[in-house]
């Protein structure tokens, strides 16, 4: 029991914030040797990794090229159908313009039409004048 009870003593001081180990600096040699150890970590990861990051990179170069170059096709297709868009417009605005001379045209024909008939009403009209008129001169005798 007395080995638990100094062992539990010995832990709560180790934990007691009032007992502090004071922690030197790192040696210059422990630096040096960290730097040194950084740097050859450092450069094995650039060597392994340089491979697959300028793979990558040219990914990267070769999808912005796609991009452009679809959006590039993307405008050109818009363009094309605000042309059609345009130009059906125009052929909607014509065939208004034709169907509304057709419209005058088949007016103008109708008019024409009565006005034939009217004009026939009246030559009929006039050559039963006219015979009514040559049916009532006497006849002479030759």
């Amino acid at each position: 029991m007395t080995v638990a009870a100094s062992v539990a003593k010995a832990w709560r001081e180790a934990e007691d914030e009032s007992v502090r180990l004071s922690i030197p600096e790192v040696p210059a040699d422990v630096t040096a040797r960290l730097t040194a150890i950084w740097a050859d970590a450092y450069r094995s990861a650039v060597t392994s990794i340089s491979p697959e990051r300028d793979r990558l990179a040219a990914e990267v170069i070769e999808l912005r090229q796609e991009v452009e170059a679809l959006t590039a096709e993307i405008a050109h297709a818009e363009e094309e159908r605000d042309a059609a868009r345009s130009a059906e417009s125009e052929a909607n605005a014509r065939a208004e313009v034709a169907e509304q001379a057709a419209k005058e045209q088949q007016n103008i024909a109708e008019i024409a039409r009565a006005s034939a008939r009217e004009i026939e009403a009246e030559r009929d009209r006039l050559i039963q004048r006219i015979d009514s008129l040559i049916s009532r001169i006497p006849e002479v005798d030759k």
